[in-house]
C-alpha cells in the first residue's frame, strides 16, 4: 500500500501526457467562481480569452453539475495541476477503504488501490471518474444499511458522470417496505436538488450534449474505422477481447445466478461502452465499481484481478514510458504546482 501511494504521489507531481482535461477543469472553476454559473453557458473562450488554447475551449460546461462543483472547490481551495490529482488520488484511497469495508477483503481493496488503470489516469493525467466512485461505492456500501444515504449519495454520483445509474437496477432488487422505499427515494429526490439549481443557472441539460469527439476503441463494430483513431490496431484488439471477455463471464453467470439483478450494473455499463460513440480508456476506472455490485466472490476476485487488462496501454505506459496518442508540448510555460487561475 505504502509503495503504491509514493508512485502515485510522484505521479501527482508530474505533468500529464496524454490528456488535457484536468486543465480543463481547473480552468472551469476558476471562470464560474469569478464570472457565476450563467457563464457555463459560453466557451470557455469567451469566457476566458487567454484559455482559447485549451483543449474544448469553443464549447460551454459539458459536464454534469456536480463536476463542476468539484472544479470551483478545488480552484478556490489551490488551483493547481497537482493538488487536483492529489485530491482525486486520496478519493481512490477512500474508494479503497471502502471496497474493504464492504467486502472484508483486503485483496480486493489493494487490487483497487494498486491498479495500473486508476494509477496512471488519476494520479497522473487526473482523470475525474474517481469522484464517481467513491460515491457510487459508499452508496453501494450503505444500501442495506442507510437507505436515505445511499439513495442521495447515487443521485450525486450521477451528477458527476452519467454511467453511475447503471447502478439503480441493484438498488431496486433490494427488498425493502414502503417506508423504506420512501426513505431512499427521498434521498435520491434531496440528491438530486444539485441538477434542480443547475437547471435555473444556465442550461445544464442541454449542455450535456455537446461531445465534439466520436472516438471509442470499445466500440462493438471494427469496420468504424473512425471511431478507433488514435488507437493501434493490436491496442484495439487487446481492448475488445478483454471487454468482450468480461461482458461474456458475466452474462453467462448472471443467467445461472437468481440474484441476477446483482450483474445488471456491470453488464450494462460494458454493453453501453459498446455501443457508445464516445468512450475513452479512462472510463475503465469505472468497471471495478460495477464489479462490486457482485455477489459471487470468486468471479467478483477475479474480474478485480484481471481489470488492468481492459487498459494495457496505461500499464504499459508506466513500464515504458508514454507512447501513441500523446499531447506533446500542450502543457509548456505551465507548472504542475502552479496557480492556473493566474496562469490563464
Amino acid at each position: 500500500m505504502a509503495a503504491v501511494a509514493c508512485l502515485r504521489l510522484y505521479y501527482c507531481a508530474c505533468l500529464p501526457v496524454n490528456t488535457g482535461d484536468v486543465l480543463r477543469h481547473l480552468a472551469w472553476g476558476c471562470v464560474v467562481n469569478e464570472s457565476g454559473y450563467a457563464a457555463a453557458d459560453r466557451s470557455l473562450a469567451d469566457n476566458r480569452p487567454a484559455a482559447a488554447w485549451v483543449a474544448w475551449s469553443d464549447l460551454p460546461f459539458n459536464y454534469p453539475i456536480g463536476l463542476l462543483f468539484f472544479d470551483q472547490l478545488i480552484a478556490r481551495a489551490w488551483g493547481s495541476i497537482f493538488f487536483m490529482k492529489l485530491v482525486l488520488t486520496l478519493l481512490e484511497g477512500l474508494s479503497a477503504l471502502l471496497v474493504y469495508r464492504h467486502t472484508r477483503e483486503k485483496w480486493l481493496a489493494f487490487m483497487y488501490w494498486a491498479s495500473p488503470i486508476s494509477i496512471w489516469w488519476c494520479s497522473h493525467e487526473g482523470q475525474i471518474e474517481p469522484l464517481q466512485n467513491v460515491l457510487a461505492i459508499a452508496a453501494v456500501s450503505m444500501l442495506e444499511r442507510r437507505l436515505f444515504w445511499a439513495g442521495l449519495l447515487l443521485a450525486l454520483a450521477v451528477q458527476i458522470k452519467l454511467t453511475a445509474v447503471f447502478f439503480l437496477p441493484l438498488f431496486l432488487r433490494v427488498r425493502m417496505g414502503r417506508t423504506k422505499f420512501i426513505e431512499c427515494a427521498a434521498g435520491g429526490l434531496v440528491g438530486t436538488l444539485p441538477t434542480v439549481f443547475a437547471c435555473m443557472s444556465y442550461s445544464a441539460l442541454t449542455n450535456l450534449s455537446n461531445l465534439p469527439l466520436r472516438l471509442n476503441p470499445y466500440y462493438f463494430n471494427p469496420f468504424e474505422h473512425s471511431l478507433f483513431l488514435g488507437s493501434s490496431v493490436w491496442l484495439t484488439l487487446v481492448d475488445q477481447l478483454a471487454t468482450y471477455g468480461a461482458l461474456i463471464a458475466l452474462s453467462a453467470r448472471m443467467i445461472h445466478d437468481k440474484n441476477l439483478m446483482r450483474y445488471v450494473p456491470a453488464v450494462s455499463f460494458f454493453v453501453a461502452l459498446k455501443f457508445a460513440h464516445h468512450a475513452q480508456p479512462w472510463y475503465m476506472l469505472l468497471a471495478t465499481s460495477f464489479f462490486l455490485a457482485l455477489d459471487d466472490r470468486r468471479l467478483r476476485f477475479w474480474l478485480f484481478l484481471l481489470a488492468p487488462l481492459l487498459d494495457v496501454w496505461s500499464l504499459l505506459q508506466m513500464i515504458v514510458g508514454p507512447f501513441g496518442y500523446t499531447i506533446g508540448g500542450y502543457y509548456d510555460g505551465l507548472t504542475v504546482g502552479g496557480d492556473m487561475c493566474k496562469a490563464l
